[in-house]
């Protein structure tokens, strides 16, 4: 499971200069909201950046922003939902996004639209089972 870090005053440099580094999205509505809010957490994994909220007994992640591996760090999101017993849900920004995530794991998120142009990705029950149990690698392929 990879770690997820508070933010703090002195993490928002760390990200800054990430988003910073960045040639694609800019700092996206989505990503922002995240990041203004005092309970966010986050984590740079295979360079893609993700922001973590819990909300009742849900963890919402952003969308992984950055280039790296997306299925790789999908599975880590949702194995890090699993290990604390939350249900998963991304967030995602635009269509764009809906399609990286079911072209990189087709049938394990259902996506919702929610009227405004954005959407969210909601893990579904049997991906724990896909993933977790029928030997697929965790590991990033080189």
């Amino acid at each position: 499971m990879v770690p997820f870090k508070k933010i703090t005053q002195g993490e928002r440099q760390t990200i800054e200069t990430f988003l910073a580094s960045q040639e694609a999205k800019q700092l996206l509505p989505a990503i922002k909201a995240f990041y203004d809010n005092g309970e966010t957490y986050y984590t740079i994994v295979e360079n893609m950046l993700v922001m973590r909220q819990q909300r009742e007994d849900c963890y919402y992640f952003t969308m992984p922003y950055g280039r790296g591996q997306l299925r790789y760090v999908l599975m880590q999101v949702l194995e890090n939902a699993k290990i604390m017993g939350c249900k998963c849900i991304i967030v995602l920004a635009d269509e764009d996004d809906t399609h990286a995530i079911e072209s990189s794991m087709p049938g394990h998120f259902t996506i919702t639209s929610n009227g405004n142009g954005s959407f969210t990705a909601h893990a579904t029950k049997d991906f724990s089972d896909s993933v977790f149990n029928n030997n697929e690698s965790m590991v990033p392929a080189w």
